[in-house]
């Protein structure tokens, strides 16, 4: 949970029914959110297009943070207290890719924010405890020995 990207945590604790959820900042901030299987998808018409040149994948669509807040919970059928910190630093205001490369070489990413909560909830719910036991590479011990290998 301290070192977890936004999407999983938020599913995390939300299935555990953190209650109050505290959340950083006040929910305005926009993140672009992409499917997993849409940016494999992505990755090997880029191979195929363009390779060896960057490419952006992503949705190209900008979601604030309360509006994931309120998907995630809508998929797990909670009703929590959500407390927006924003005495917490937020990041960016604003970070959406441009995917106009990918989608010149007929990329478009086809999972919908919600669709791709629901699934990932439902995952988590039927892997919770495998999940919780997954390598963390963000530990400062694993961190120290990747840097040392």
């Amino acid at each position: 949970l301290d070192n977890a990207m936004v999407v999983p945590s938020l599913i995390r604790r939300v299935v555990a029914s953190e209650n109050p959820l505290r959340v950083w900042g006040d929910g305005r901030a926009r993140r672009d959110f992409v499917h997993a299987r849409d940016v494999a998808r992505g990755m090997f018409l880029v191979m195929q297009a363009l390779p060896g040149q960057p490419v952006n994948l992503g949705s190209g669509v900008g979601v604030s943070i309360r509006k994931l807040v309120e998907t995630i919970l809508k998929c797990t059928d909670r009703e929590i207290d959500v407390v927006w910190d924003s005495s917490m630093p937020t990041g960016d205001q604003s970070r959406v890719l441009d995917i106009s490369r990918a989608r010149a070489i007929g990329y478009e990413p086809t999972i919908s924010l919600e669709d791709g909560i629901h699934e990932t909830v439902e995952w988590y719910r039927k892997n919770q405890k495998a999940a919780d036991r997954r390598y963390d590479v963000f530990l400062p011990e694993r961190a120290v020995r990747l840097l040392t290998d």
